[in-house]
């Protein structure tokens, strides 16, 4: 039997595998900086785990639909990494709005 609400964590896992991307991409870009120091290497490790949680919710809800086991460890792993998503995704926004002002 599918679940209910099976597009609300369809939508967060597609969010989260596109906020992967950019955070792998920007990390990849930042490796050629010097004065960046870890956070190349930091972006990268985030954005493949964040890439990943959403490749495999998706992977789940497509090829498994009937496992319930996994279903419902994967429901709040990926809400929390669509939340985390979603709080580096606004200071990515946020803070070069706000740092001219400071």
């Amino acid at each position: 039997m599918a679940e209910k609400n099976s597009k609300g964590q369809k939508g967060f896992a597609i969010v989260n595998i596109i906020v992967g991307v950019i955070l792998v991409m920007a990390g990849l870009f930042m490796l050629t900086e010097p004065d960046v120091g870890p956070g190349g290497i930091i972006s990268i490790l985030l954005g493949a785990v964040v890439w990943g949680i959403g490749a495999y919710t998706l992977y789940i809800k497509k090829k498994c639909p009937e496992d319930l086991a996994r279903r419902k460890w994967i429901k709040p792993i990926n809400t929390i990494s669509f939340v985390i998503s979603c709080i580096v995704m606004a200071a990515c926004i946020i803070l070069p709005i706000v740092a001219p002002l400071l």
